[in-house]
C-alpha cells in the first residue's frame, strides 16, 4: 500500500536537510546553537552510507574544536533505516526526537525514553518491528501522529509515576486523567474493551494495530479522533455508540477487512445504511466499508458532500454522485485503484486536494459546469486518463493537479481559467494531441504547469515535438487551439511550452 503523503514528503525534507557538521566516536551531530548555550542534535551521515549499529550510548555533551556542546535533540531521521542498531541510550539532555528519526530501526528491542524528553515526532519510530519495550519518563507531553505505526511486537509500555501528561495502564497509554486513549501498542492482539472513563479516543491511537479484531465501545464515549484507526487491517465491523459526537477524518482509513459500520440508532450525530456511515441527516457521507467487493455504493438522494477519505483505498468501479453533491473533500477516492468511471453529479462546486490521485485505472470522468474549484493533486497519477475538459466555472487548477495524468490525449480549458498552478499538467503531456484554452485572456501558468521530466535520452525540457527548441524523441506533436484572434497574446505565454498554436474562429 502507499502510505499517506506525509511519510514522503518528510522522506523528501529528509533527504534534503540530514547531513552533519561534525563527528566524534562514530556519532554525527548537527550543531543547533552557536552561541554559548552550545548545543547539537544528533543526525545522520547523509550523504554517505553509514548505518548507526549495534549499542549506541549518546553522551550528554560532547567537544568539537574546543567547544563543549549539550546534546538536546534526536534529529529528523537521525537513525533512518540503521536496521543493525540493537539498542540506544538517549541522555537526559535530549528533549526531543524529531520526525522519523529511528524510523525502518527493525533490530530496536527496547527503548527508554529519559525524563528530559518533552516530544516525540510524527513517524518516529515507525518499522521498528521488534520492538517489544517502550519506557515513558517523567517530562514527555506530545506523541507525533503514527510515531509507533507499525511497531508489530510492541507490547509493554510503563510511564513515569511523575509524568503529568500520561498514564500506562495494562500496557495502553493514556492521558494522565485516564479520559483519552493516546496509543494502544500496535502488537495488541484480538478484541480491545475501551475502558469505562474513556470520553476520547485520540488521533491515530490505534494507528497500525493489524492484529486488533475487534474494539468494543461504551456509551460514554463521545469521540474518535483522526485516522485513530488508521491501518487496523483485521477490523471487520466497528459498532459507534449513542453518545459519539465527533468521528475524525480517515478514522477508519485503509482498514482493508472493514465490512460494516454499525451505529447505535440513538445517536444524534450519525447513521448508518446498509452498513455505510453516515452523518444523521444523510448529507454528508464519512466513510465506505472498504473490505467490501461491490462494485458500486448507491448513494441517498440527498447527499451533499463526501467527505474526507470517504472511499480510500476501496474497491469500487464505477460511482454516480446525486445532482445534489457539491463538495468531494480531500482524499475521498485516493488509491481507489479499481474505480474505472464515475460521475460527478450537475451540483459539484469543489473537488478537494488528492480526492482521486492514485485512482490508476479511471478512464472517465465529466466534470460539470458547476465546478469551481479543483484541488492540488486533485486527479494527480491518474495514468489512464484519457482526456478531461475543464467548464467554464472553475478559476484556478491545483498545483500538480492533474499530475503524471499520463494516458492525457485532449486537455480543454473553460473560459473563466485564470491560474494554472505549479506542475498543474506537469509529466501528462508526452502524448498530448490537443491542448485547447477557452478564455479570451491566457491564464497565469505557474513553475512548471505543462512541464515533461527529461527521458532516457537526457533532454531536459519537452512537451511534445511541437515545441521549437526541444522534445523528447517519441513525444506526439500537440496542437493548440485559443479562441480567434487571441493567437499572438497566448504565443507570449505559450512558446516556452508549444509552437503550434492555432486559432479556433468558427
Amino acid at each position: 500500500m502507499k502510505r499517506i503523503l506525509l511519510l514522503s514528503v518528510l522522506l523528501q525534507t529528509v533527504i534534503c536537510v540530514s547531513a552533519s557538521d561534525f563527528e566524534v566516536n562514530s556519532i554525527y551531530y548537527n550543531i543547533t546553537r552557536k552561541t554559548a548555550p552550545y548545543t547539537v542534535e544528533v543526525t545522520s551521515a547523509w550523504p554517505n552510507s553509514y548505518k548507526y549499529s549495534g549499542e549506541v550510548v549518546i553522551p550528554e555533551t560532547v567537544t568539537y574544536n574546543g567547544i563543549t556542546y549539550k546534546v538536546t535533540a534526536i534529529g529528523m531521521g537521525a537513525f533512518s533505516g540503521s536496521k543493525d542498531l540493537t539498542s540506544v541510550v538517549i541522555p537526559n539532555t535530549v528533549v526531543e526526537i524529531q520526525s522519523m528519526a529511528f524510523i525502518h530501526c527493525s533490530g530496536l528491542k527496547s527503548l527508554s525514553l529519559p525524563n528530559s524528553l518533552k516530544t516525540i515526532g510524527p513517524l518516529a519510530f515507525v518499522g521498528c518491528h521488534e520492538l517489544e519495550t517502550l519506557w515513558i519518563g517523567s517530562s514527555l507531553a506530545e506523541i507525533g501522529s503514527c510515531a509507533f505505526e507499525n511497531a508489530k511486537s510492541l507490547s509493554h509500555i510503563e510511564v513515569s509515576e511523575n509524568n503529568t501528561h500520561f498514564k500506562a495502564v495494562d500496557n495502553v497509554l493514556y492521558s494522565a486523567k485516564l479520559d483519552t486513549l493516546v496509543l494502544c501498542p500496535a502488537g495488541r492482539e484480538g478484541t480491545f474493551y475501551t475502558p469505562y472513563k474513556v470520553v476520547a479516543i485520540g488521533n491515530y491511537a490505534f494507528c497500525g494495530c493489524e492484529k486488533l479484531t475487534n474494539v468494543k465501545f461504551h456509551d460514554k464515549l463521545r469521540s474518535i479522533g483522526d485516522s485513530a484507526f488508521l491501518y487496523c487491517t483485521s477490523l471487520s465491523k466497528i459498532n459507534i455508540p449513542k453518545n459519539v459526537r465527533n468521528i475524525g477524518d480517515c478514522a477508519f482509513g485503509c482498514c482493508t477487512s472493514l465490512m460494516d459500520f454499525d451505529v447505535d440508532y440513538k445517536n444524534k450525530r450519525y447513521t448508518s445504511s446498509i452498513g455505510v456511515l453516515y452523518t444523521k441527516r444523510m448529507d454528508t457521507i464519512v466513510a465506505y466499508p472498504i473490505g467490501r467487493n461491490d462494485p458500486t455504493c448507491i448513494l441517498p438522494d440527498k447527499l451533499k458532500t463526501i467527505g474526507n477519505s470517504a472511499f480510500l483505498f476501496s474497491k469500487i468501479t464505477f460511482i454516480d454522485l446525486p445532482n445534489t453533491v457539491t463538495v468531494i473533500e480531500n482524499k475521498a477516492f485516493r488509491n481507489c485503484s479499481t474505480l474505472v468511471r464515475i460521475s460527478l453529479g450537475q451540483s459539484l462546486e469543489r473537488v478537494g486536494e488528492e480526492s482521486f490521485m492514485f485512482c490508476e485505472n479511471l478512464k472517465l470522468v465529466v466534470l460539470p459546469n458547476s465546478l469551481k474549484e479543483i484541488g492540488m493533486n486533485a486527479f494527480a497519477v491518474c495514468k489512464s486518463l484519457p482526456e478531461i475538459t475543464i467548464g467554464d466555472s472553475v478559476k484556478v487548477i491545483g498545483e500538480s493537479a492533474f499530475g503524471s495524468c499520463e494516458s492525457l490525449v485532449s486537455i480543454t480549458l473553460g473560459k473563466s481559467v485564470e491560474i494554472v498552478n505549479d506542475m498543474a499538467f506537469m509529466g501528462s503531456c508526452k502524448k498530448l494531441e490537443r491542448l485547447e484554452f477557452k478564455s479570451p485572456k491566457p491564464p497565469a501558468l505557474g513553475l512548471y504547469a505543462f512541464y515533461l521530466p527529461p527521458s532516457s535520452e537526457g533532454v531536459s525540457v519537452s512537451l511534445g515535438n511541437g515545441n521549437s527548441k526541444q522534445y523528447i524523441p517519441d513525444a506526439v506533436a500537440t496542437k493548440v487551439v485559443v479562441p480567434c484572434g487571441k493567437k499572438q497574446d497566448y504565443a507570449e505565454y505559450l512558446l516556452e511550452w508549444f509552437d503550434d498554436i492555432q486559432e479556433n474562429c468558427e
